[in-house]
């Protein structure tokens, strides 16, 4: 079909209300620079686990990644920021402009683990 234009995801797919942070700087009464994440956008996604190639793939990509992030496009993200959804969070890995058409933006990432004042990435 000449003309036709086939959406590049699914609205139905994108049902997480995704929050992705990125970090400022901020100086304290005492005039010390602080470091605190910000929103940056929410952006309706869908958050899929990577397994078998496509974990392999990502991994040779982004270096370390296992979940992926689908969301529409979003210019400014990058690798530098995080994202969360429901209590877990999501250092963001990899940014990829599907096809370069600025339609759909995937984020590979690898979900931070925090217990008791202890913070580890991976799984």
């Amino acid at each position: 079909m000449q003309g036709y234009i086939t959406p590049s995801i699914e609205s139905g797919k994108l049902r997480f209300l995704v929050t992705i942070q990125s970090l400022v700087g901020t100086k304290d009464s005492f005039g010390q620079e602080v470091q605190s994440w910000q929103t940056f956008k929410q952006v309706w996604a869908s958050i899929e686990p990577l397994m078998g190639r496509e974990l392999i793939a990502a991994q040779q990509i982004a270096g370390q990644a296992d979940v992926k992030i689908r969301s529409r496009y979003v210019a400014g993200v990058t690798p530098k920021m995080r994202a969360t959804y429901g209590g877990h969070t999501y250092d963001i890995q990899g940014v990829q402009n599907v096809a370069n058409r600025n339609r759909e933006l995937v984020m590979m990432c690898v979900e931070r683990v925090e217990e008791a004042g202890y913070t580890e990435t991976g799984a």
